[in-house]
């Protein structure tokens, strides 16, 4: 295929194509994947469709990154990933467009980010975007958007005609929270979606950061 000669060589691709539900109409879900061969290393990597509009990533045994597109199935989705013990294992990110609204609030993961509000420019909080918040609670997962890294005010994620809204999130367990660097929402112009772009430590500091966590524990059990 013309458009597989396009893509960048120094990444390993896979395509999950879109799917057409009706005769009519155009195809949607397509999710496109690509990891840099650079960061991959000798580490044995992966990837492949879960659910529908789920691609899941393995990178080694050390790390899951989960492609999200919700096709109106969220609830399927989640359910998926709270019946998979698994996927409590290692670090594990998930992200993509989630097509819901979560508002600002208190966070609701892990003891070390309960004392950070998350903020957004998205103050509305819709039916699915309530149960998103339940079952990340109950995993003890966090939300980075308006949490982490440059997101500080929890950025528009989308722009469309009826005005702009957050609807794209990333979701991290607490092994990958101690890996990242930082967090920050891109700006595109040939999309109506802004990248969710999120950057990971590199070996060297994420044994910093590690001594770092430590220290924290320590003084906190003072």
């Amino acid at each position: 295929m013309t458009w597989k000669r396009k893509l960048d060589s120094g990444f390993m691709w896979w395509n999950f194509a879109a799917r057409r539900e009706k005769k009519k109409g155009r195809a949607s879900g397509g999710i496109l994947v690509g990891i840099r061969k650079e960061w991959i290393g000798g580490k044995e990597c992966e990837a492949r469709e879960v659910s529908t509009g789920v691609v899941k990533v393995s990178i080694g045994e050390e790390m899951q990154v989960y492609a999200i597109y919700n096709q109106g199935n969220l609830r399927e989705v989640l359910e998926y990933f709270e019946k998979q013990e698994e996927v409590v294992k290692g670090k594990v990110m998930i992200g993509g467009d989630f097509n819901i609204r979560i508002g600002e609030g208190e966070n609701i993961g892990f003891k070390e980010s309960e004392e950070r509000k998350r903020h957004s420019k998205d103050k509305k909080v819709s039916n699915e975007g309530k149960f998103v918040l339940e079952v990340v609670g109950r995993k003890g997962w966090n939300i980075l958007n308006g949490n982490a890294g440059r997101d500080e005010e929890g950025e528009y994620t989308y722009t469309g005609g009826r005005g702009a809204s957050v609807i794209d999130y990333v979701i991290v367990n607490e092994e990958a929270w101690w890996d990242l660097a930082d967090f920050a929402i891109g700006e595109r112009t040939e999309s109506d979606h802004q990248s969710l772009e999120v950057v990971l430590c590199s070996e060297e500091s994420y044994v910093k950061k590690n001594e770092e966590r430590k220290v924290m524990k320590v003084e906190a059990s003072k």
